[in-house]
């Protein structure tokens, strides 16, 4: 989810912010170290987390430090055309303190070449505390999009079947005079799998998280899908359908450090 998923997740907030009081920002820094500009601008002991999101260093734990999802994205407009779109991607995922959260660092390729990125520090890679998207084509990346406050946000620290989890807040990037948008994401599991099902090899159990993203107004805006891996206490993002169109990712291989 992120450079392309993230735009199909989060496009009516981003638009906002570049419409409003703050302009894109320079892709250098983040292209030139993507591991460095992660940690520089997303560890969890450097973004302000509102308080009660994130348990205490220890006690969420993960069961990797590094984690790395390699696969293809389809990506299919609205308009349902018969030619979508194929990328390619890489998502890797740190382990930022065994407190529930996680570093994303995601690349996207078309043709071989570099065509996005995105940088997260997300809860468990379901629903994220800061998040910032990169066109690499126009060589500029939106601002950092801060949690700023919640009013909901479940623990993912024992997932079970047929339970909801919500993640409800607002958002804003760091500007004073910055507008906050409201989030709400409501999540629901279903049944438990053999995780191999999922990629061959994987340990553990998994299970499908549906999820519904609302707007202010309680209107539905992205349905997303995750699998959810016990072995990791991870959340890998599957689908992404908004407006915009459908992202299906396909994922070929976990590599785990």
């Amino acid at each position: 989810m992120r450079s392309i998923s993230a735009k199909l997740a989060v496009p009516i907030i981003l638009s906002g912010v570049l419409a409003g009081c703050a302009g894109p920002v320079q892709v250098k820094p983040m292209v030139a170290d993507p591991e460095g500009y992660s940690a520089t601008n997303f560890s969890s002991a450097r973004v302000v987390v509102p308080p009660g999101v994130l348990a205490s260093p220890g006690a969420e734990r993960l069961g990797f430090k590094r984690l790395t999802v390699y696969g293809e994205s389809l990506v299919a407009g609205a308009e349902k055309k018969p030619d979508a779109v194929k990328v390619t991607y890489e998502t890797t995922y740190i382990n930022d303190g065994n407190n529930g959260a996680v570093r994303i660092i995601e690349q996207t390729f078309s043709n071989g070449l570099p065509s996005g990125m995105s940088f997260e520090l997300n809860y468990h890679g379901v629903a994220n505390m800061a998040i910032q998207v990169a066109a690499l084509r126009n060589q500029t990346a939106h601002p950092i999009m801060f949690l700023r406050s919640v009013k909901a946000w479940d623990s993912l620290a024992d997932v079970r079947e047929n339970s909801v989890y919500s993640f409800e807040g607002s958002s804003s990037i760091r500007d004073p005079l910055a507008q906050s948008f409201l989030r709400n994401r409501h999540c629901e599991s279903q049944t438990f799998y053999d995780a191999n099902r999922f990629i061959q090899g994987t340990p553990g159990r998994a299970i499908d998280l549906l999820c519904t993203d609302f707007n202010s107004n309680g209107v539905k805006q992205t349905e997303l899908k995750f699998v959810w891996l016990t072995a990791y206490n991870l959340a890998i993002s599957t689908r992404v359908t908004s407006a915009r169109g459908t992202l299906e990712n396909q994922v070929e291989r976990i590599r785990v450090d």
